[in-house]
């Protein structure tokens, strides 16, 4: 009886391991596969950075396995964390020791990348959270291969392991890999496969099922691909987003980054409208800011539908037409003027949101919508608005919230933009065209790259105070940072998104522009709110449709005597367009 159990103890024993060899050919099948991502990441310093952290586990794991195999992963867990703190966050430290901070900023700069790889469009830009993030993933493949490789049959799950590596970021990014960065870790899995089955020493035996399982996956692995589905066809593009633009549950603004920079252009509706400008059209508001983010606005008490309530009887009024047809944009909000106050020929059911005017469904979608916004044209004049008083209702304390830390860089760019418009004792109305002039300027540009490549992407404060020292973003940034500034002065503020203008690309039968909105038009702009008026939309963006500013009047004419020959501009023609 003891002979058979102790036959049948030594036929399930794990083969003897070889760390080291194990982990080499683990670790050279890692830095092959991982040159695939350079569909998904630009350059390839992050490459040496991911490749270096994942050596140095793997020899702390070969090291503890030589003396203490059981704590081999707990301690190379230990020294990662420490090892990505120094590489990533190495101010958190004091001296050559982590603190709790650098758990902490290695969580934000991870909690970030998630941010990034929901806005970009491969291949990003190697920002420290997307390297971080490739990093940690590929240390923790390093440790998942030790724990699997002190199973009898651990090897097989390896190779299963590494296939999934190959194929993510042709899944990711469409692109289908080289057939070398399939062909050289296959053939390191098959050595490694040929160490775990016991080597010569088990004789022919031992080699021939090695050879004929492991060549036969190599095989199926080389001639399958070329007769298999181009994997673009089925693979999601990195950052591309949901099948609705705008989807419930969404929060737009992390939608806008990349949309803008998505690899084609989507028409995503025509319109003909009776407005003398061609309108923005809204789709969302953006009310509650928490210094991170702004986020939809959610119906609070007191909340009250816009549309002619907020409109003094002195201000100018005019009824105008928008007819929209959709063409490629699915999403349960409709894109619409502002202010709406009625929507025909809408298929579904669709409902008015209270802050903003603005059109959504919990059933129905924008797909293939033909439909007319009727809605309001304000005409004040600049004399009017300057005559506005400020607001004081306390329905509006939310569009004045900001968290009690707005960093100092912010602040001084609020009172920097105001400070000539302070001295004249501006308007409300003035200090917003003086914040639009401000970030409009040629101070700023407009980027959509630079705010990824270094590290400030997004809306939040500590993006706000980064952009303020780069002077460089898109819409997302200038508008956060008017809408940020507004409420540091007392201004009610808000973030619209939706589409940006467009162009005019053809006319009706009537001679009507017919104009066109694309994903490149995406945009987010702010709204500031004058009591009287209701919520005016500003353009701080540079480059993108037209700045916002009202009827000034008309100067008095000057009845002084003139010499002509003193005035350049009466002497000839294209005297005034002339140099000095």
């Amino acid at each position: 009886m003891l002979r058979p159990e102790a036959a049948t103890r030594r036929a399930v024993r794990a083969p003897r391991r070889r760390p080291a060899l194990e982990h080499a050919l683990f670790l050279v099948s890692l830095a092959v596969l991982l040159t695939g991502y350079r569909n998904l990441v630009q350059g390839l310093d992050w490459w040496l950075t991911t490749v270096l952290v994942a050596g140095l586990l793997a020899a702390v794991c070969v090291g503890v396995d030589a003396v203490a195999p059981r704590l081999a992963v707990p301690v190379a867990l230990v020294v990662g964390v420490v090892v990505l703190g120094w590489v990533f966050v190495p101010e958190t430290f004091v001296g050559v020791l982590p603190t709790p901070s650098t758990v902490t900023a290695l969580g934000q700069l991870l909690s970030l990348s998630q941010v990034l790889v929901m806005e970009e469009a491969a291949p990003v830009a190697p920002a420290l959270p997307i390297v971080l993030l490739l990093t940690t993933a590929f240390a923790l493949l390093v440790l998942v291969a030790e724990l699997l490789l002190r199973w009898r049959h651990g090897v097989l799950a390896v190779g299963v392991l590494l296939v999934h590596v190959y194929a993510a970021p042709a899944l990711v990014a469409g692109i289908t890999p080289e057939l070398w960065q399939f062909l050289v870790p296959a053939a390191l899995w098959l050595v490694l496969l040929r160490v775990r089955s016991g080597g010569a020493s088990r004789g022919l035996a031992g080699v021939v099922p090695t050879i004929a399982v492991g060549g036969s996956a190599l095989l199926v692995g080389v001639l399958l691909p070329p007769v298999m589905p181009d994997v673009t066809a089925v693979a999601k593009p990195f950052g591309e987003p949901p099948p609705e633009v705008f989807g419930r549950g969404i929060n737009p603004m992390l939608q806008l980054g990349q949309n803008l920079r998505r690899n084609s252009e989507a028409v995503a509706a025509t319109y003909t409208t009776s407005l003398d400008d061609p309108p923005y059209l809204k789709v969302a508001v953006l009310r509650d800011f928490s210094g991170s983010t702004w986020r939809p606005a959610r119906s609070a008490v007191g909340d009250r539908f816009e549309s002619s309530t907020s409109i003094d009887d002195e201000i100018a009024v005019e009824t105008a037409t928008t007819r929209v047809a959709i063409k490629e944009l699915r999403s349960t909000m409709l894109p619409v003027t502002y202010p709406a106050i009625d929507v025909e020929g809408l298929e579904g059911a669709w409902g008015w949101n209270r802050v903003g005017q603005t059109v959504s469904s919990r059933s129905a979608t924008t797909e293939k919508q033909v439909y007319t916004v009727t809605s309001l044209d304000r005409q004040p004049t600049a004399v009017q608005m300057r005559g506005l008083p400020s607001t004081d209702n306390p329905s509006f304390a939310s569009y004045l919230d900001l968290p009690d830390d707005v960093p100092a860089g912010v602040v001084e760019a609020a009172r920097e933009a105001v400070a000539e418009a302070d001295a004249r004792g501006a308007s409300d109305y003035d200090v917003a065209l003086a914040l639009q002039e401000y970030l409009r300027s040629g101070d700023f540009t407009y980027s959509e790259t630079a705010p990824v490549a270094e590290d400030y992407d997004g809306n939040g404060l500590e993006v706000l105070a980064k952009f303020f020292e780069e002077r460089a973003g898109y819409c997302v940034h200038f508008s956060s940072a008017m809408a940020v500034m507004a409420r540091i002065l007392d201004i009610p503020s808000r973030v619209a998104v939706g589409y940006a203008p467009g162009r005019a690309t053809s006319t009706t039968d009537d001679g009507e522009p017919v104009y066109e909105v694309t994903s490149d038009d995406l945009h987010a702009w702010p709204e500031l709110y004058f009591e009287g008026v209701g919520w005016v939309g500003f353009e701080p963006t540079p480059g993108v449709g037209s700045t916002t500013a009202f009827e000034e009047p008309a100067a008095a004419p000057d009845d002084s005597p003139r010499d002509d020959a003193d005035d350049p501009a009466r002497q000839s023609p294209d005297a005034a367009q002339r140099p000095d």
